[in-house]
Parts: C-alpha cells; sequence; structure tokens
C-alpha cells in the first residue's frame, strides 16, 4: 500500500516538527521518529510513526500546484523492522477523517496525481 495525503492545520504550526506531533497524536501514535533524507527538501528530513500494520510519513510538500497544502502524509506498508501494539485502520480515508476530526484540513487526490497533465481533483476532508 501506498498512499498520500496533502494536509493542512487550521492552527499555526511552528514547522514540520510541531505539525508531526500534532498529527501523530491526532492518530493515537505514540512510537515516532525524525529522519533525515535529502530526498525530502527543503530541511532534508521528515517523521515516521508506527502503528502495527502501517507507517506513517509526514513530510513538507514538494507540491507546487496544491500550495494550500503544504505537508504530506504518506501511508504504506508497515516497516518490518520497527514494531508497535498501536492499531490504526490504514484506509486513507479513515485516516483523514480522524485529521480532520483534530482540525486539519485533509485532501486526497484522486489516481494519478503525480502525473505533469493531472487536474486537481480529489477529495476534502474539514
Amino acid at each position: 500500500m501506498h498512499a498520500v495525503l496533502l494536509l493542512s492545520s487550521s492552527t499555526p504550526v511552528a514547522g514540520l516538527s510541531d505539525l508531526a506531533v500534532q498529527v501523530f497524536a491526532a492518530l493515537g501514535l505514540t512510537e515516532y521518529e525524525e529522519r533525515e533524507s535529502s530526498n525530502h527538501p527543503p530541511d532534508d528530513h521528515y517523521f515516521c510513526g508506527y502503528a502495527r500494520s502501517v507507517t506513517v510519513e509526514v513530510c513538507d510538500s514538494d507540491e507546487s500546484e496544491m500550495s494550500e497544502y503544504p505537508y504530506w502524509l504518506v501511508l504504506t506498508d508497515k516497516t518490518s523492522w520497527k514494531d508497535s501494539k498501536t492499531e490504526l485502520v490504514a484506509e486513507p480515508e479513515s485516516v483523514a477523517q480522524k485529521l480532520a476530526k483534530a482540525g486539519f484540513k485533509v485532501f486526497i487526490p484522486t489516481e494519478g496525481w503525480g502525473q505533469k497533465d493531472w487536474k486537481a481533483d480529489g477529495k476534502v476532508f474539514e
């Protein structure tokens, strides 16, 4: 599984680390860490949160087309080396609903969203 949700916060955040803490709290994830990666500009870092069946990445967006969503949340299959007792339903809409209840605006883009000719379409949760 690999799903990307675009995020914005309804309250001011002091940057990616502040946002990540709020996201993980909203999802009930207590196990998370910061990671370095040159694939995650502009500050070369991102955050991973762990549940029993899914890994949740929170990073800065690199899409200028959807600038109202400055952050991405990426859901991927569980990282095999990290153990967690926390359960999280890994369906994008379920995650988006939890985040919307916590004050985030979430956009789930339609398929093909990374392609050059993609028309900005998807479902908004707020």
